[in-house]
């Protein structure tokens, strides 16, 4: 044991005595000492945000009308306004000006940064044009007492909310500002204070990433590569093997002290990281320290390569080149897997309608597909053939926030589905409603774009479309023939990346007194009785539909945590899961909680559905597990479909059974009575799907993923098992809350961490054989 330790102290003064060494020590506490000063500080908002502006066109309409008005807000503000200011609103609210810019964001950056102006100056607020504005007892109050610049402006954003609520929707009362020291930045901070710790763990991440991951592993190697061939030369081994000690556990012994540089730095980096956190944020982030581990694992794995070569050949750059060539291999390795299984992905089915005898599937890649019984196969529908795939491509990349779900009629002779416009990455967007006829095909026909933003389309029991949109609830009443030919052409010429809307075809069923709803809400149809569920920014609210066909407000219930969330109804229930992993059902018409269930740790919700009786709902995860809940019992179930695990679509027929999908291209038909599929559906799968099962997917489990310990570290800081896609609109200064419709890669962190250490084994116990039957 004393021969080991006095190894293991060589080799930690031989790292100690390395320059790289102490450069990069130097240069982490540099990087520490410059993160130190930073600060966020919450403070009242004085700006109206990008996203709380929900409808610019109403907005703009509104003050437009301050022309003619007296006494009222709009009046006021039109007042302040500069001749050229008023002359831009006049022009874009002009329906050619709309069509010639085609560009929402930038219409919407120039009212903003009209309105905040005006929000700064202390005659922005005249009590007598607001005298009319419902308005909450803090801003009365706050009439006659005094106050800052900064209180002063943010006081006039409630007013101008209170104003226009159908137009502005406050996101939250409070504003980030990041602070160096004692100086405030100009930074813009896109998150509000509520999406604090998703900021922080961004940053957290990518320093870590970017410090250990790459640069700490490359000068690890760097130092530690003539370590092992040094340690085998005729003058060392003559020493070292006249201590009592095996060649095997020397070697062990020089490759746990060449971890030694690893740990040094990632102690110094993660501990100072963790230090910052906790004093400069007040966040108490402890498992931060398992990162330290967690980076010397993954540079071990390239150090068994490196040790392994020197102890054969002897030679440091034949370490290092190995060394390299395995790196070379396995992104490789990485990038073919990771090609084929996008590809995959792409295919697999992501929502499922059943009408009838008729079942209608939504491929990952947007395509809808109809179960044909002659090829026993998938056959796509609502196809475009008219040279607008390039527009299609680029409206599935830009609107992954919308379910383009089929729509059916019960026998299914008709169906529906929306094609979302080029606008935001996430959350609601405006559409195209298509439609097809079974006598047809299910050949493609556009019946009308939407003139807002639509959360998706659904069939009410009298055959109505209804369409629930971030300003109102409508319903498509249909184009005359010359309408859609002209809107068909306006759509080619301009390649299918701005439908046409035509308000024509759609009926508001809702009273212009309705409050907007923000893009990122979530919305549920009943297909009970017809009524909406809406969760907006933590608030839960019914719209239930009267016997003249309008929707009227109904019970309304505000939540603490403003989280994203996913949400189903049926019968009396409404199933609702948030970002957070937290499963709750509550009554539809009290919306008093019913049952209660957390998902595992650090899975996310993806879909809710239920069963248009209410007797039984079904919630799944982007790790595709799904947990199910019965009406009768009022409690979640304790069994789950063979598919658990795998489970990339779920949904219900009109009789109750549930349908899941494989992952594939399969679907599965279970009854609540047993938990033996009733029927199923086997799609085909193609060359690619053996390819990748029996040759890509077997190779790639069976060599080394270090790479995939980047994922391990997102999930010590996020506690998330997976990762998101392609991210939010890059042009979009905020998101409120996550998407958690858009695409994510599910990871398996025991499975990696067991790979990789086989992989560490293996390497090790050749070395340990090599040297055991090699002459010195």
């Amino acid at each position: 044991m004393r021969a080991i330790v006095a190894i293991l102290k060589d080799s930690f003064r031989e790292a100690a005595a390395s320059r790289v060494l102490w450069v990069a020590l130097i240069a982490i506490a540099v990087v520490l000492l410059a993160l130190a000063p930073l600060a966020l500080e919450t403070s009242v908002s004085n700006r109206i945000r990008p996203s709380e502006l929900v409808d610019v066109e109403k907005f703009l309409k509104s003050l437009q009308q301050g022309k003619e008005s007296k006494e009222t807000p709009a009046a006021h503000i039109w007042s302040l306004l500069s001749e050229s200011q008023k002359t831009n609103i006049d022009n874009w609210l002009k329906p050619e000006e709309d069509k010639e810019n085609g560009d929402s964001r930038r219409v919407r950056s120039q009212v903003l940064e009209i309105v905040n102006e005006h929000l700064q100056q202390p005659d922005f607020y005249r009590a007598e044009s607001w005298a009319a504005v419902e308005m909450n007892d803090e801003l009365k109050a706050a009439e006659s007492a005094p106050a800052g610049d900064r209180l002063l402006s943010n006081r006039n954003v409630q007013r101008l909310a209170a104003a226009f609520p159908q137009s502005i929707v406050i996101n939250d009362a409070a504003v980030l500002t990041l602070w160096y020291g004692s100086i405030p930045t100009s930074l813009p901070i896109p998150l509000p204070p509520s999406q604090i710790n998703q900021l922080i763990d961004g940053t957290i991440i990518g320093v870590l990433s970017i410090f250990l991951g790459f640069l700490g592993i490359a000068a690890s190697l760097l130092v530690t590569a003539g370590m092992i061939p040094k340690t085998f030369e005729p003058g060392e081994i003559s020493l070292l093997l006249s201590k009592p000690v095996r060649r095997s556990v020397l070697f062990i012994t020089k490759f746990a002290g060449g971890c030694m540089f690893t740990l040094i730095c990632a102690t110094l980096l993660v501990g100072g990281v963790w230090l910052l956190v906790w004093f400069r944020f007040d966040l108490w982030r402890p498992e931060l320290l398992l990162c330290v581990p967690l980076y010397v694992f993954l540079f071990a794995i390239y150090f068994s390569v490196s040790a392994l070569a020197g102890a054969i050949w002897r030679n440091a750059i034949v370490s290092l080149a190995l060394v390299v060539a395995f790196w070379v291999v396995l992104t490789t390795a990485g990038a073919v897997q990771g090609v084929l299984g996008t590809y995959l992905m792409s295919q697999q089915i992501t929502d499922v309608t059943v009408a009838g005898d008729d079942v209608f599937i939504v491929s990952s890649s947007r395509t809808l597909s109809h179960w044909s019984a002659e090829t026993n196969d998938w056959a796509e529908v609502l196809a475009d053939n008219n040279g607008e795939s390039f527009g299609r491509s680029m409206r599935q990349f830009a609107s992954a926030g919308m379910r383009p779900r089929v729509v059916a009629s019960p026998d299914g002779s008709r169906i529906y589905s929306l094609e979302a416009g080029f606008s935001r990455a996430s959350g609601a967007n405006s559409a195209t409603l298509l439609s097809g006829l079974k006598e047809n095909n299910y050949q493609r026909e556009s019946e009308g774009g939407t003139a807002e933003p639509v959360f998706g389309a659904f069939m009410a029991n009298n055959g109505d479309i209804i369409l629930p949109g971030t300003r109102s609830v409508s319903k498509f009443v249909g184009l005359t023939d010359k309408e859609k030919q002209s809107r068909a052409f306006l759509n080619r010429f301009l390649g299918g990346l701005v439908p046409a809307s035509s308000s024509k075809a759609f009926e508001s069923l809702t009273p212009t007194t309705m409050p907007a709803i923000r893009a990122d809400a979530a919305v549920a149809f009943n297909h009970g009785d017809d009524s909406l569920v809406i969760r907006d920014n933590g608030k839960l609210m019914t719209l239930i539909r009267s016997e003249d066909g309008k929707y009227d407000i109904g019970t309304t219930r505000d939540f603490d945590d403003k989280q994203a969330a996913v949400i189903a109804s049926g019968g009396k229930f409404v199933l609702m899961a948030t970002a957070d992993g937290q499963l709750s059902v509550v009554d539809k018409a009290t919306l008093e909680t019913v049952a209660e269930q957390a998902l595992p740790k650090g899975d996310k919700p993806k879909v809710a559905e239920f069963a248009a009786d209410g007797s039984w709902g079904v919630l799944m995860t982007h790790g595709g597990s799904v947990v199910l809940f019965g009406g009768e019992t009022k409690s979640f179930l304790p069994w789950v479909p063979q598919e658990d695990g795998s489970v990339s679509a779920v949904g219900f027929t009109s009789d109750g059974q549930l349908v899941v999908s494989d992952g594939r291209r399969s679907l599965s038909f279970y009854s609540l009575s047993s938990p033996e599929p009733v029927k199923t559906i086997v799609g085909k799968t193609g060359f690619f799907y053996h390819i990748y099962d029996y040759l890509i997917s077997p190779l790639y489990t069976i060599l080394p993923k270090p790479s995939e310990l980047d994922n391990a570290v997102s999930y010590l800081v996020t506690g998330e098992k997976s990762v998101a896609i392609g991210g939010n609109d890059p042009e979009s200064d905020e998101t409120a809350t996550e998407n958690l419709q858009q695409t994510r890669i599910s990871f398996d962190l025991w499975a990696s961490f067991w790979s990789n250490l086989g992989f560490v084994a293996v390497m090790l116990l050749a070395g340990c054989v090599y040297l055991s039957r090699k002459d010195f």
